[in-house]
């Protein structure tokens, strides 16, 4: 069953101490963070996004700023798979829903996650369907629904 993307963007809470915190975010961080698999050479689906969203993780403690950095991660990681031309409409649909004063800053940190993608998670085919956040006294863990296709609308 195919998740349609266009959701995923309206579902992104955009109150100001999550912009804030992910504008902080975007200014620091690295792409530059280079994931080692696990020795036997076979990582859960689960795994590999944990690492993916890895840098922004320890900057984050409450869940809703965890799960806004989630739905920005996985829009980026979907849409690095996704035609440019599509891409760039669905990113165009979903910044008209976004507050006009915070639409730059959302398509700077979508865009990172794209780029993050490309260039370090490249590798990996799969589209990210959902998700679900775990919390433990290990803190957090996320796990991920994948698919083979979305549907873009």
């Amino acid at each position: 069953m195919a998740k349609k993307v266009q959701n995923m963007l309206i579902e992104v809470p955009t109150d100001n101490s999550d912009v804030n915190a992910i504008k902080d975010f975007i200014k620091t961080s690295s792409n530059q963070l280079d994931p080692a698999p696990q020795e036997d050479g076979i990582e859960k689906k689960s795994e590999v996004f944990m690492r993916f969203v890895q840098p922004g993780l320890h900057r984050f403690q409450y869940e809703d700023e965890i799960r806004y950095l989630c739905y920005l991660a996985i829009l980026g990681w979907n849409l690095a798979l996704t035609p440019r031309r599509i891409a760039i409409q669905v990113l165009a649909k979903g910044l008209q829903r976004i507050p006009m004063e915070e639409r730059l800053e959302y398509k700077k940190s979508v865009e990172f996650w794209i780029d993050r993608k490309e260039k370090i998670f490249g590798e990996y085919g799969w589209n990210i369907a959902d998700f679900e956040l775990k919390y433990s006294t290990k803190g957090v863990a996320i796990t991920v629904k994948t698919t083979n296709h979305l549907e873009y609308m």
